[in-house]
């Protein structure tokens, strides 16, 4: 049966050595009988920038905060708003890829924030509507119930009315 030796290594006058010569910062370490210290780095990958369409998004907008979902601003497929931020759904997202941010982090608009409470308003209703519609409610019956959503029925709605 043979039996493995360890490995060893020949020094610089020939003869074999069992330990690897230790860098010569460590020597005065290993004269006191500390051994050194073995230091293991490891390199995490920056995390993957992902959103999704039903994410919060802080906006910025003109100094003022207003938070939506992805989706909503994303519902129109021909306005500004939808070019700007689908790149937050590529694959390949990079920082570099990524609309302008604000020191806490709220994506920057610089655009006047009531004319963007109007935008993003419509874009909620468009939303809201597209949304009744995959619930099969057809248009007419979406216009019947905004008509008829401020009315209230039963006893609650009888004593609203003074009746």
């Amino acid at each position: 049966m043979k039996i493995k030796k360890p490995w060893r290594r020949r020094n610089s006058e020939g003869s074999l050595t069992s330990k690897p010569k230790p860098p010569v910062e460590n020597l005065d370490a290993l004269e006191k009988g500390i051994e050194p210290e073995i230091v293991v780095m490891t390199i995490e990958p920056k995390p993957r920038l992902v959103f999704k369409k039903d994410d919060v998004i802080r906006l910025n907008v003109g100094g003022q905060r207003f938070d939506t979902f992805l989706s909503t601003l994303l519902v129109d497929r021909s306005n500004e708003l939808f070019s700007h931020f689908v790149v937050l759904l590529e694959a390949d997202l990079t920082e570099e890829k990524m609309p302008i941010r604000d020191n806490e982090g709220a994506f920057f608009l610089d655009r006047d924030p009531d004319q963007f409470r109007i935008l993003l308003n419509n874009l909620r209703y468009v939303s809201y509507l597209r949304e009744r519609q995959k619930l099969g409610k057809s248009s007419e019956s979406l216009a019947f119930d905004d008509e008829n959503k401020h009315k209230s029925g039963g006893l609650f709605g009888r004593f609203r009315k003074g009746n």
